[in-house]
């Protein structure tokens, strides 16, 4: 997405609640089990977020890393804790 669509959703969605799930290029890079980011990085394959398409970085409620594959529970309850948040 791109920030004019973030910005769009924070003002007109009611109870909107961005979650991030952030990993590094070099990361997605390894996980590429499609070759997309290794034909877009090779100039075979167009239009890939990040190398020829621009990425704005939200500025989310709940950032989570997901550099690391492990603790995938962690993850999801961390998410799901953050919500009756939004319900106050």
């Amino acid at each position: 997405m791109f920030e004019p669509i973030y910005a769009y959703n924070r003002t007109h969605l009611p109870h909107y609640f961005e979650v991030y799930i952030q990993c590094p290029f070099d990361e997605l890079i390894k996980r590429d089990q499609k070759g997309l980011y290794s034909g877009g990085l090779n100039g075979e394959i167009r239009d890939i977020v990040g190398i020829d398409i621009a990425f704005d970085e939200p500025k989310p409620h709940l950032c989570i890393d997901n550099s690391k594959t492990e603790n995938l529970q962690a993850k999801a309850k961390q998410i799901l804790d953050s919500l009756p948040s939004l319900l106050k």
